[in-house]
């Protein structure tokens, strides 16, 4: 059984409409065929607001603008494993999609199969379900950290007497160093073991595309290379599982410093292992600290 998950970072992408973004195939009722748009944004995996949770917005539209297209009311709900595996559910009374596609870049953004996942229906409703966890999501099972402390920028010295002289910019920021265990080396480390937490490299085929979409496992070097700088993320600090579910459990909202990305700090979890690794990184905690799902 792999290790539990308690850790998470999410990082804010653009998404560019692809209008439509989902294409629906019906065999009862007219019309056969309707379509989901989601506009165009920056949009954030899960650790989110529901306007702007890639999956739980998308959902928003299906839903909508298959009541408006059908002419009969849908609902469709997004739901997240600790996984990070994705589900769409279609319900309604009035005929349900035999075939969903989605355009380039929404599939593998969701961790789908293909532009036309299998479909698993049901008494009602239809299941779309990811079989890889979601891009720009990144699981951790293991961190360590000193908690929050300030960082004020001053200066000063002590003179002869004694006496302290200074000034300080009165700015002041939080700033946690954290590290980051038994991340698996790469995707076949993470299958070999039966693991769950996000690799840190890619296939070897993407090693010089980071950033890259594809059917293909999500990595950190795909967030330290290609995604998170000048990004938002949003920080699930031990309370992953317990987030996923709930509008009310807070993250924190942070940025990772670009020295940091430039010049990422990794280290074997122990000699002569090469299976795990240690990533280490600050974080800065930005003026509004903390969010919810709400």
């Amino acid at each position: 059984m792999p290790p539990p998950l308690s850790a998470a970072l999410a990082v804010d992408f653009d998404h560019v409409s692809g209008a439509p973004d989902v294409t629906f195939t019906f065999v009862s009722g007219l019309p056969t065929s309707a379509n989901a748009t989601l506009g165009s944004g920056v949009y954030r995996m899960w650790l989110a607001s529901a306007a702007f949770c890639f999956p739980r917005a998308l959902a928003a539209v299906i839903a909508s603008d298959l009541t408006a297209q059908r002419a009969h009311p849908y609902t469709c709900i997004a739901s997240m494993s600790a996984a990070g595996i994705v589900q769409l559910r279609i319900i309604s009374a009035f005929g349900l999609p035999t075939v969903v596609t989605f355009a380039d870049g929404v599939w593998q953004r969701l961790g789908m199969a293909s532009a036309t996942p299998t479909l698993s229906p049901g008494s009602g409703l239809v299941d779309v379900v990811g079989v890889r966890p979601v891009w720009h999501l990144a699981l951790f099972a293991e961190r360590k950290s000193l908690d929050w402390a300030p960082r004020t920028p001053m200066a000063g010295r002590t003179g002869v007497d004694g006496v302290g002289y200074g000034c300080s910019s009165g700015i002041t920021t939080w700033n946690d160093e954290i590290s980051f265990g038994y991340v698996p080396r790469d995707p076949t480390y993470r299958t070999a073991l039966g693991l769950e937490q996000t690799p840190w490299e890619p296939e070897p085929d993407y090693l010089g595309l980071a950033g890259t979409l594809g059917a293909r496992l999500y990595s950190l070097t795909d967030l330290v290379s290609a995604d998170a700088n000048a990004r938002t993320l949003a920080f699930a600090r031990g309370n992953w599982d317990a987030i996923r579910g709930s509008t009310s459990e807070y993250f924190d909202l942070v940025t990772i410093p670009t020295d940091q990305l430039a010049r990422p700090r990794l280290a074997r979890t122990r000699a002569g292992w090469e299976a795990y690794r240690i990533w280490t990184t600050q974080l800065v905690r930005q003026a509004t600290p903390t969010g919810t799902r709400a």
